[in-house]
């Protein structure tokens, strides 16, 4: 069963809070070595959510959340060195427009029919759908430092996609994941509650029925 959100405005307006932090990274060829700092990944906007439910066992049901429209605008700071000769530093700017990402939660429960879910899992998180829209750079202008870092353009581009991914879903398995998790056991907890004031209320009808004979 799948279902396609329209209204994304709230979800936008949780996700605009995340701020993803990515790790340094060192790239080069024959010509220069370019290392990659403070990368950090903000403006986290959706345009569209699929979620489909699927029934995989007694005992296990799947949530699949998707999203082919996952945009997010990233910075870092680059610096060169290139042999003997003086390196260059500056500011970089990469834009994810149209990015894919899915997630799937995998439900836990000893019967479904009876019991709800006390457990779950991130069984698969698409790490390899962001694509660079436009990578800068700015700092010592263009002439050497402008061919160089044109000269790894294509090794940084997917440098940047592969590790804002990995740490896409790193901070998904650490936000969303702790924030379920929190949320299946505080239901739990009430439910088992609710459970016991209904029996206890029950236990109290039946006594309160044998004392008026």
């Amino acid at each position: 069963m799948q279902r396609q959100l329209q209204d994304y405005q709230t979800i936008n307006a949780i996700l605009s809070r995340i701020t993803l932090p990515v790790s340094n990274q060192t790239k080069g060829n024959s010509l220069v070595d370019v290392e990659l700092t403070q990368i950090s990944c903000a403006n986290i906007q959706i345009q569209d959510l699929k979620v489909d439910h699927a029934e995989l066992s007694e005992s296990t049901q799947r949530l699949s959340i998707q999203s082919s429209y996952f945009d997010l605008d990233c910075t870092f700071r680059w610096s060169y060195e290139v042999g003997f000769l003086e390196g260059g530093s500056g500011i970089g700017f990469a834009d994810f427009r149209q990015s894919q990402i899915q997630i799937d939660f995998d439900f836990s429960s000893p019967d479904f029919e009876e019991f709800p879910p006390n457990d779950f899992t991130i069984s698969f998180c698409q790490d390899d759908g962001f694509k660079v829209s436009n990578l800068e750079f700015d700092g010592d202008g263009l002439g050497l430092s402008g061919y160089l870092l044109n000269s790894i353009d294509f090794l940084l581009r997917s440098t940047v996609e592969e590790e804002v991914g990995i740490a896409a879903c790193e901070t998904i398995e650490e936000k969303l994941g702790g924030y379920l998790f929190i949320f299946i056991h505080s239901c739990i907890f009430w439910l088992t509650l609710s459970c016991i004031f209904v029996s206890v209320l029950r236990h109290c009808d039946v006594k309160l029925s044998l004392q008026s004979f």
